[in-house]
């Protein structure tokens, strides 16, 4: 085998490259916007932003508000919530 050959990842792998220690891959640790960079691939967001800066569906298709401590979304059919 070539010196610069590698050995194939199984197909369930990542591999990230990066200028700097990421510190950690949980999104509710840190809000550094390097790591919001990387977390951005792998987490999807309820809504999102548009061009101009509008709130637009992502991960909930609707949500209503219907008191001041209460948001109701509606999520994507096939997407499912978890913590």
């Amino acid at each position: 085998m070539p010196a610069c050959a590698r050995t194939p990842l199984s197909p369930d792998s990542a591999v990230l490259s990066l200028p700097w220690d990421p510190g950690t891959l949980d999104p509710h640790a840190r809000d550094r916007l390097s790591e919001f960079g990387v977390l951005r691939n792998a987490y999807d967001t309820l809504v999102a932003l548009d061009a101009e800066m509008g709130i637009r569906p992502s991960l909930a298709t609707r949500w209503v508000n219907p008191g001041p401590l209460t948001w109701i979304f509606t999520l994507r059919p096939g997407v499912r919530f978890h913590d």
